[in-house]
Formats: C-alpha cells, structure tokens, sequence
C-alpha cells in the first residue's frame, strides 16, 4: 500500500465515522466528547533492525475534532513524532536494534462534536485554489523514476 492510499483511507475511517448514520443518536449531544485511542504495534518475528509507523491523531482542529494529546513509547528502541503542518497529519516513527523486542504504543486523546455536511450534491462544492490543488497533485516519491526508486522513497519517508 502505498504512503498516500495508507493516509487517505485512515482518514477516510475518521471521516466516515464522522458522518456515518449513527450520529442522529447523539443529536441531542451539543458538547464535545472526549476519547482515548490506544495502538500498540508488537513485531512477533523481527530481522534485523525494524522500524515502525504509525498515524497520530490530527494536529490541527476541525470543527468536529480536537486533538489534545498524541504520546508514544518504543518499548526496546527510539521513535520521533514527525509533523506535516499542510496536510495536518502526524507520523510516530520508531526504529528498534537488531535483537530487540519491538513495541510501539501510540495514545491519542482526541475530542469530538456531532458535525453534518449536506452530501446530496445540491450545495455547491467549496473553492478550492489551483495551488492547493497542485499541493494534493504532486507524486509522493520525489522523481524517483524505478520501482525500487519509488519503494526506497516512501520507506525512508519516515525516518
């Protein structure tokens, strides 16, 4: 799968349960609610020196969620939080020795509020610049032109 796909369907997810069917349910809920996200990543059969990713919570606020904390550990190795302010996305990386025992732990505390969008297609679609346009256009692997190239690229990504 590929860096992009991967972060556009984990957004996808939030999005959808975002506006999935059930938010009729909490109608009557004006406030905010608050959730703690918890993934822990284990390698069972390392080889060699592993590395790990994993997506953070958003680092900007929407009107539908605000992210209060993203805190990690990397149980028998390092790991970095890596912002892209732009996309508003963040990258827990972790890098463990050969002969560790890898475990990754992302927490994330997140706030929520009930948010509608009319999706009937009958409002008109919002602006969108071409610069912003061509931000979203530009290929992930930075002119790598092979295979090996581009796989290379979106590994090294997140180190």
């Amino acid at each position: 799968m590929k860096r992009r796909d991967f972060l556009r369907h984990t957004g996808t997810i939030c999005a959808g349960l975002a506006f999935s069917k059930v938010a009729p349910l909490f109608a009557n809920t004006p406030a905010w609610r608050t959730f703690e996200v918890t993934t822990r990543v284990e390698v069972l059969k390392p080889s060699g020196v592993t590395h790990i990713w994993l997506p953070a919570a958003l680092i900007r606020n929407t009107p539908f969620q605000k992210t209060l904390a993203n805190k990690f550990h990397a149980e028998g190795g390092t790991a970095k939080f890596t912002e892209n302010k732009q996309d508003a996305l963040g990258i827990i990386s972790g890098t463990y020795p050969e002969n560790a025992r890898p475990v990754l732990t992302l927490t994330s505390r997140v706030s929520l509020k009930n948010y509608s969008v009319d999706v009937s297609g009958t409002t008109p679609a919002p602006h969108v610049s071409q610069t912003e346009l061509e931000y979203y256009l530009q290929p992930t692997t930075k002119g790598a032109t092979t295979d090996i190239d581009k796989a290379r690229a979106i590994y090294e990504w997140g180190r």
